[in-house]
């Protein structure tokens, strides 16, 4: 290999240094993970690689655990392990940065010193890099890898045979990071017979090839093992990427597939003012251009291949999955793992003005197709953020124009000022990059802190247990948790609780086996236990149990205090002024109360839970000086499409009302309309419920048919069931069932006839139902396949001087019927209860 110029080391050498300080120091004021499914999965693969016994088996690959490595063998904290995975981000994007700046010279041959230079300390300050730096992403990995390989396949014009094994090597390490690490080994198979055909030496291109292969198929091999030892016996792995097959690939995915890499192609214009855009256009002429030496033609091939392959990759992968927010159909964070090298080139090369047009069309065509398309997010939407998740599209620096511009606007004034700084000398056109960088950067940076403070940051829980339970004591966690904020709350524990033996099983396992707490949120399963309730978190309602009283540790952060209500209460919400502050429009935070500003809008709203169908109390601590034109209601559903109840603050006579939910509801919201002339005070309510009815198992009567009106609906269906429809009610995957069991029934067995169907079965696709029981003492288990859509009968044994049998439901091939045949109904079908009988002997 040619001896590098020292002065040019030197300056990468600096370079390197520099990134790895500045991103370290950047990310200090983040002090955990944040987007906790993504970072867990690739936290507690490091965990488990490090020895340590971890429940947390997913879809997320190791690769990039691999260099986490030392940050759980080295520390046993989960702070300072946290800050260890920080420094690993930063010293990994400092050898990229070094990288990049040692291969400017084979990219871009004959650009002066300064020139080179210049672009890279731009590219430093690119908020993919600089802002995604402080996640337990795979970014950071991604990208040295590929930078390697691409200076790899630069070099193999010195030993081709070597270079390219080591560039296959590392194309494949790629997968082993991330799934859209097939894309790159799918640009390099291509690129390297195109090198083959050239040079007429397909041999050494097949050997390349061969290691591409078998490094993914070892990391196949090796991920199942990992996988058996992270998933506890009798559970499943828990897994998210879909399977993209033949049968889910229509022509509505298929366009929608476009929309997105449209999408894409746009956030990278206008989230780099048009460098970007440059920078494909300059890969794409050094692929074609016969002038160019083979090293340029070879380079340039791979870049363009590699980029438009995750663009695809992603925009099918999100089409398959039907996600609709706005960031998933201008999704960044996939191909910012590749661009790096392409925005350096276009900073370098950019010549030419033609390509203020195309900034304009992209864009345009990009709404144009969102226009007229159904099930496309709102381009005309105004409200905070466009339904933006940052941390996807950290380049998108038009989040910081105001929201009520509307998003299709707001994207066009981007796409306008991408053509006029095209127009621009190349220096001023960098200047105003640098510019809008910032911009992404400090809007990055408030994201992440808003998120982790609102969102992310761990109650007390995990530090009650390590109070009162040393490392390696069993932790208990109940294997169903319904709502997707405790599911990822729990897998955040998971983390903070890496050194103890946290794993998957049912209470009655707990009760049995395990020497330490039990995290639920499930109080059917309470009951039938004696335990403690240790502590309730607030946002999540997830419960801590004990065999016997513990110390709680003082001060408590998002827990409720001790003997208060919520902690019995199922459906149950406690929020201050503080919490409603940062779910507030036109309110002001003083000394502990939330006034109106006089200004119009929501004194307050959320906080978007779910909650059971049931009869619930409000109570509210506030004053209302001058409730005018004011009013507080209950709503839920998307877009808070489904009004529960309103009361006019002028004809609230006590500080407590009462309302309720005929059906399960999503999304509820307590929301405050403040008028200008309002004066209103507000330190808090109190949301409890459901409120016990005065039905017992002796007013429930056999047999049980289900309509809109049906009176005890809360004591039938417990949880994952559907709003009832005419003459059925559907589950989800997982479901809870309650049984009256009638007082003639307690000395002789009765039983329980079910009657329903299951949704998306057929001969070639049969499907599993299961029934076991939620009752210590009870052990009945049912298995039932089923092959056709026809009514299914089951009988559930019915005797005990329990008021109630509880049964588990669970249909793992649950689907909805837009994914089975393209319907808009969302939902995700299981079982279609019509009715149960009662049989007795």
């Amino acid at each position: 290999m040619k001896k590098i110029n020292l002065s040019d080391f030197s300056i990468a050498l600096i370079v390197g240094i520099s990134v790895t300080v500045l991103y370290m120091f950047a990310n200090l004021p983040f002090s955990g993970p944040t987007y906790l499914l993504d970072e867990i999965g690739y936290l507690l693969n490091a965990a488990a690689l490090s020895g340590s016994k971890v429940d947390g088996a997913s879809s997320y690959h190791f690769g990039y655990s691999l260099f986490l490595i030392p940050s759980f063998i080295f520390f046993d904290r989960a702070d300072l392990i946290w800050r260890a995975v920080q420094f690993t981000n930063s010293l990994l994007y400092g050898f990229s940065f070094l990288t990049l700046y040692v291969l400017t010279k084979h990219l871009v041959p004959n650009t002066s010193q300064i020139t080179r230079f210049t672009a890279v300390v731009i590219c430093s300050l690119g908020p993919p890099w600089l802002v995604n730096s402080g996640y337990a992403f795979p970014s950071p990995a991604f990208t040295l890898i590929f930078i390697l390989s691409l200076w790899l396949l630069i070099r193999s014009d010195k030993d081709r045979a070597i270079y390219l094994y080591f560039h296959g090597f590392l194309v494949g390490f790629l997968y082993w990071i991330h799934p859209t690490g097939l894309a790159v080994a799918i640009a390099s198979f291509l690129t390297l017979l195109y090198l083959g055909s050239l040079t007429k030496n397909l041999k050494v291109a097949t050997l390349s090839i061969l290691s591409i292969a078998t490094t993914i198929l070892l990391y196949h091999f090796l991920q199942s093992i990992l996988r058996g030892w992270m998933t506890p016996e009798g559970f499943p792995a828990n897994l998210h990427y879909p399977l993209i097959d033949s049968e889910r690939i229509t022509v509505s995915v298929l366009w929608s597939a476009f929309i997105r890499a449209i999408g894409q192609i746009t956030y990278i214009t206008i989230g780099t003012l048009g460098f970007g855009l440059a920078g494909i256009w300059a890969v794409l002429r050094m692929a074609l251009t016969s002038s160019t030496n083979l090293s340029s033609r070879i380079s340039g091939l791979f870049l363009l291949l590699s980029l438009l392959g995750i663009i695809c990759m992603g925009s099918l992968m999100f089409s398959v999955m039907d996600v609709n927010r706005t960031d998933h159909w201008m999704y960044g964070r996939y191909s910012e793992g590749v661009l790096l090298p392409i925005l350096l080139i276009g900073l370098i090369t950019l010549k030419t003005r033609t390509l203020a047009l195309p900034a304009l069309l992209i864009p345009g065509t990009f709404l144009l197709a969102c226009a007229i398309t159904q099930e496309v997010f709102s381009i005309y939407r105004s409200d905070p953020g466009w339904n933006i998740n940052l941390v996807n599209v950290s380049f998108f620096w038009v989040t910081a124009l105001p929201s009520s511009y509307g998003f299709a606007f707001a994207l066009m004034i981007g796409a306008g000022v991408t053509a006029f700084t095209l127009q621009l000398p190349k220096a001023l056109a960098r200047i105003a990059l640098v510019i809008v960088f910032f911009l992404a950067i400090n809007q990055g940076f408030s994201w992440h802190s808003e998120s982790l403070a609102n969102y992310s940051r761990p109650s007390s829980i995990p530090e009650i247990i390590k109070n009162n339970w040393s490392p390696g004591t069993c932790v208990g966690l109940d294997p169903i948790i319904f709502e997707s904020h405790s599911f990822e709350r729990t897998a955040l524990y998971k983390f903070h609780l890496y050194n103890y033996e946290i794993r998957r099983m049912n209470i009655y396992d707990w009760a049995s086996n395990c020497n330490g707490p039990y995290i639920t949120s499930d109080f059917d399963s309470v009951d039938q236990l004696e335990n403690v309730i240790l502590a309730r978190e607030i946002d999540t309602g997830l419960l801590l149990l004990s065999k016997k009283k513990e110390n709680i540790i003082e001060p408590i952060f998002g827990i409720y205090p001790q003997g208060h209500i919520c902690t019995f209460n199922y459906g149950c919400l406690s929020k201050s002024s503080q919490d409603l502050k940062h779910m507030s429009q036109v309110g002001e935070l003083e000394g502990g109360i939330l006034r109106s500003n006089g200004a119009q809008g929501f004194l307050f709203f959320g906080p978007y839970v779910d909650m059971p169908r049931g009869r619930y109390k409000i109570t509210l601590d506030a004053k209302f000086l001058q409730p005018h034109e004011s009013y507080i209601d209950i709503v839920t559903g998307p877009k808070a499409s489904v009004k529960v109840a309103s009361v006019n603050l002028i004809d609230l006579k006590q500080d407590n009302f009462e309302f309720s939910l005929h059906d399960n509801a999503s999304e509820l919201e307590v929301r405050l309309f403040a008028s200008e002339k309002a004066q209103i005070s507000f330190r808090g309510y109190q949301l409890v419920g459901p409120l016990p009815t005065s039905s017992n198992q002796n007013s429930i009567e056999y047999p049980i048919l289900f309509s809109p009106n049906f009176t005890f609906s809360s004591d039938i269906l417990r949880m994952g069931w559907h709003d009832i429809e005419s003459s059925f009610v559907w589950s989800k995957k997982k479901a809870k069932l309650s049984l009256p069991i009638p007082k003639d029934c307690r000395t002789k067995l009765c039983e329980a006839k079910l009657i329903f169907n299951v949704f998306g079965v057929n001969p070639l696709k049969p499907g599993i139902v299961y029934f076991n029981s939620a009752e210590q003492g009870w052990d009945w288990s049912k298995e039932i396949n089923v092959t056709s859509e026809t009514t299914v009968e089951l009988n559930i044994p019915l005797s005990g001087e329990k008021q109630f049998r509880r049964i588990n439901i669970e249909i793992p091939k649950a689907t909805s019927p837009k994914r089975l045949n393209g319907s808009t109904d969302k939902r995700t079908l299981g079982i279609s209860l019509q009715r149960i009988e009662l049989i007795k002997p």
